[in-house]
């Protein structure tokens, strides 16, 4: 079965808002992913927390769904942004991270030369702390066991709590991911590199945030 949304993409914009800082020779990017509405695939799913990558005609869906008891990362596909296929399980919040055991959200999602790359936040049930994994995937159905990225840093903006990772691939040679970094008083937007995609380096103190 097949399912329909009338121009998601387009309806996403008026909500998913992108903040862009001129940082120099860099610019960033960070999707603003705390208040993401809500859609309906056809009444068949809830779409929250996502992220869209098209490769060869095909749009890539990946979204949060919440399944009863927890959260796990969902994925749907399309051609032309109204008819979506079933939605494919990719994530298992049971199985990521034994502490971090209760959700995977806010997926950010990267298309290399060869593979697919998911970045991912998993949190416990009382929200008090996350950490942000990476899977990968060579045709976007069938991924590998998630990896740690990237977690807390004692005496960093991110000593409690880190999510929301929004990532971008500049080359097959660089990646830089922004996320949310948390040190128990105060939200900071924060900034780190990689060479693969995979291995992350500490983490810096971007933008501080207000939040009422």
């Amino acid at each position: 079965n097949s399912s329909s949304v009338s121009s998601i993409l387009s309806t996403s914009r008026q909500y998913d808002q992108t903040v862009v800082t001129d940082l120099g020779d860099d610019l960033l990017r960070i999707k603003r992913r705390l208040r993401v509405p809500q859609y309906m695939i056809g009444m068949k799913d809830v779409v929250t927390g996502h992220d869209l990558v098209k490769w060869n005609g095909v749009y890539y869906l990946f979204y949060t769904k919440f399944t009863g008891s927890g959260y796990n990362i969902r994925l749907v596909t399309s051609t032309d942004l109204k008819n979506w296929s079933d939605f494919k399980e990719i994530t298992d919040y049971t199985k990521t991270d034994t502490t971090y055991n209760y959700g995977n959200i806010n997926p950010s999602v990267v298309k290399s030369d060869k593979e697919f790359k998911m970045y991912f936040q998993a949190y416990d049930s009382k929200y008090a702390g996350s950490i942000i994994y990476v899977s990968t995937s060579v045709d976007g159905s069938i991924w590998n066991t998630p990896t740690k990225a990237l977690g807390i840093v004692a005496g960093t903006a991110c000593s409690k709590w880190l999510g929301c990772p929004s990532v971008i691939r500049e080359s097959e040679t660089s990646y830089k991911m922004y996320f949310i970094g948390y040190n128990g008083t105060t939200y900071v937007v924060m900034m780190s590199t990689s060479t693969d995609g995979i291995t992350w380096g500490t983490p810096l103190s971007i933008v501080k945030m207000s939040i009422k």
